[in-house]
């Protein structure tokens, strides 16, 4: 995978695949996420990630 693009390619034909209804905005912003942080040694982006999807859950009519 060279570029953003082909990862985003991915994670979508996959979600297509297994008939996932996961909003592409939430998909790219995960991927952002986890782009911005790959080099970082101490990375912990799971409570980065974890706020992303409650916003995304609450933006949706739902409770965290």
């Amino acid at each position: 995978m060279n570029n953003k693009a082909d990862q985003i390619s991915v994670l979508l034909q996959v979600r297509d695949e297994k008939s996932l209804e996961i909003d592409e905005r939430l998909i790219t912003a995960c991927l952002d996420i986890q782009n911005e942080h790959q080099y970082d040694k101490d990375r912990n982006t799971l409570d980065k990630m974890k706020t992303i999807v409650e916003e995304y859950i609450v933006s949706r009519g739902g409770e965290k």
